[in-house]
């Protein structure tokens, strides 16, 4: 079900910010926060935060087996496999942490087919950002 959501969230996402066609997914990243803040695209920084996992950010915890599954060795391999399918479609996507106008903002961008048949990034605020350190 989660993938299923996934999906839905990611072509919206291309359908209401629509995408960077030209550049890159640092530039989205950027063009993300100054649409959002009405902030100067030159004076927001994005940095790549390889240490952040796309799958993590957009999806949160990760699903349980249900018991009956669980308990069927066979039937769990296969689960495992499905979920595991699922999370490596987020490989090709990318963290962002944006800072302008003294805000900062994690990203996740994506590349994908914009309505009028262009490939451009697009960029979305996570659905489970980090909790941050105390």
């Amino acid at each position: 079900m989660k993938s299923i959501v996934a999906s839905v969230v990611l072509a919206t996402t291309f359908l209401a910010l629509g995408c960077n066609a030209n550049g890159s997914a640092q530039d989205a990243a950027q063009e993300a926060l100054s649409k959002e803040l009405s902030c100067p695209k030159e004076s927001v920084v994005a940095t790549p935060r390889a240490d952040l996992k796309a799958f993590d950010l957009m999806m949160g915890a990760r699903d349980q087996p249900p018991s009956d599954v669980a308990a069927d060795p066979a039937r769990l391999a296969e689960w495992k496999k499905r979920q595991q399918a699922v999370e490596d479609g987020y490989s090709r996507q990318t963290v962002w942490q944006t800072r302008g106008c003294n805000h900062e903002q994690l990203y996740v961008c994506m590349i994908g087919d914009h309505p009028d048949g262009t490939r451009g990034y697009a960029c979305v605020k996570p659905a489970h950002p980090p909790t941050p350190a105390k």
